[in-house]
């Protein structure tokens, strides 16, 4: 595509080059998942009022949750927290 932006990596070499094209096909965390700038706003609106979920799911979903072991994670329900 003409004018397309790319970024960088580094090689072991310490060169710098265009990296090959990355696969999104997963809906992995920052991958694969397209949306406009208008949908995104819709999306957190809908997040802030009770449409989409429930308001205890919301407070949970900012809690800085616990593995299985009791040790304190960073995260809510797919969410970095931070406090």
């Amino acid at each position: 595509l003409q004018h397309l932006a790319t970024g960088y990596v580094r090689t072991p070499a310490m060169r710098l080059v265009i990296p090959g094209p990355h696969n999104t096909s997963a809906l992995l965390a920052a991958g694969g998942v397209s949306s406009t700038a208008e949908d995104v706003g819709r999306f957190v609106i809908a997040l802030q009022s009770d449409r989409l979920l429930s308001p205890s799911t919301r407070t949970s979903m900012w809690t800085c949750q616990k593995t299985t072991s009791g040790t304190r994670t960073r995260y809510g329900l797919g969410w970095l927290v931070s406090e």
